[in-house]
């Protein structure tokens, strides 16, 4: 029996609670005829992959429940990454982790490790504020020194790490991983990470050097030849610059163009939201609130808006 269901209206809500659905969709979820969970995944690419996926799942019809108890009684790897890359899956990843450091104990194959997926579990579990930045630092060394032959591997870490510390303000303490990285990238000819190697090198000028324009010039840079005429990547840089709290002045004129030439739909209230950010952080408070308001209103669904429209009211309010 299928079940297609709207996350965002009627029981879907509830439901999506429930089973712990998130931000990415569809998620495709197997269960037992007592609602247990079997197995889930999301995405969709193609009927397939979909039909290769569904049928590996209907080949082993253990519940979640189930192999929990499995395992507490008989620890294997295949059920270590099974239920680490589940709570994975639904946003648990310090328990993910836990599950991950088992699988690494269990594992007999010293040529494979899991010390990029503890690491990017632990990650995870800094972006969302269940532990601090510094906690993360020593999983990304090991991580890193496990990982030194795999330099594409190094790079994500230190991409991520460098991400993280932006969020959490942390930018002080990145040096050496930026450093990791630059050395991984260099002298590849590899597209992806030769454009890796530009983003370091523009965040090592950011953080390191603490040179807003050699940083802003490098970014221009990769954005290709006639940048400043192509909607998507002048908005792109725009959304940039805000990130940062770097070039707010010029990112708002590009944005505003954007605004100007976007259609009515999903990505004009993006843009607007973009806006009405670099507003706020120019202390122009009252445009930021016109300019969310009008998100919300084409937008109403968006959670995230209704956020940060709370956010600028409060701010007045409190000048």
């Amino acid at each position: 029996m299928h079940l297609s269901l709207n996350v965002k209206k009627g029981e879907g809500v509830e439901l999506s609670k429930q089973y712990k659905i998130g931000i990415f969709y569809p998620v495709f979820i197997l269960i037992n005829s007592d609602g247990d969970i079997i197995t889930r995944w999301d995405s969709y690419y193609g009927a397939k992959r979909f039909i290769n996926t569904l049928n590996r799942a209907l080949s082993d019809m253990t519940t979640i429940k189930e192999r929990l108890n499995r395992f507490r009684i008989k620890p294997s790897l295949y059920d270590a990454l099974f239920l680490a890359k589940y709570h994975a899956d639904i946003y648990e990843h310090l328990q993910a982790v836990e599950y991950y450091r088992q699988a690494q104990m269990l594992n007999t194959n010293k040529m494979e490790n899991y010390y990029f997926e503890i690491f990017s579990n632990t990650a995870n579990a800094a972006w969302n504020e269940k532990i601090t930045f510094e906690d993360v630092l020593p999983v990304a060394d090991t991580a890193i020194k496990s990982n030194d032959n795999n330099p594409v591997k190094i790079v994500k870490i230190v991409r991520v790490i460098s991400n993280l510390s932006r969020k959490l303000f942390k930018t002080d303490q990145i040096e050496k991983y930026l450093r990791y990285g630059l050395d991984a990238s260099a002298n590849n000819p590899n597209p992806s990470m030769i454009k890796a190697n530009n983003q370091l090198k523009i965040d090592f000028a950011l953080y390191v050097r603490k040179d807003t324009a050699e940083a802003i010039k490098i970014k221009k840079e990769t954005l290709g030849p006639n940048w400043e005429n192509n909607p998507d990547k002048f908005y792109s840089f725009s959304k940039w610059c805000l990130d940062r709290k770097v070039n707010l002045e010029e990112a708002e004129r590009y944005v505003r163009r954007a605004e100007s030439m976007a259609e009515p739909g999903e990505f004009k209230a993006g843009v607007l939201s973009v806006l009405a950010d670099i507003c706020y952080c120019r202390g122009k408070t009252d445009e930021a609130i016109k300019y969310i308001n009008i998100v919300i209103a084409q937008d109403a669904d968006k959670d995230k808006y209704k956020q940060q429209l709370k956010k600028y009211q409060e701010s007045k309010a409190k000048k």
